[in-house]
């Protein structure tokens, strides 16, 4: 059986496949949110249409970033969407 190479990781996915680290950091970071976002969607048992609104932005956006494209977002527009839906009432 032939021995397989392992390499440790850098702990960042997107920097070990070979993005340069400002686009690891970038993108890093967008997942961090996206996940931060799912789960307050989750949690709050939101709608797609009760959080989009939330976050003022439609529907087909939201559900892409729920689908895990990041290409159309930046961070600072993901990191108000986290506040927003983590501090609305109701």
């Amino acid at each position: 059986m032939a021995k397989i190479r392992v390499e440790k990781g850098s702990g960042n996915v997107f920097l070990d496949i070979g993005f340069t680290p400002a686009e690891a950091a970038e993108l890093a970071a967008k997942c961090e949110l996206m996940v931060a976002i799912k789960d307050v969607i989750v949690r709050r048992k939101l709608t797609r249409r009760k959080a989009a609104t939330l976050c003022r932005t439609d529907q087909r956006a939201l559900a892409s970033l729920l689908r895990g494209r990041m290409d159309h977002v930046t961070v600072s527009q993901l990191e108000r969407w986290r506040a927003a839906l983590a501090s609305a009432r109701g």
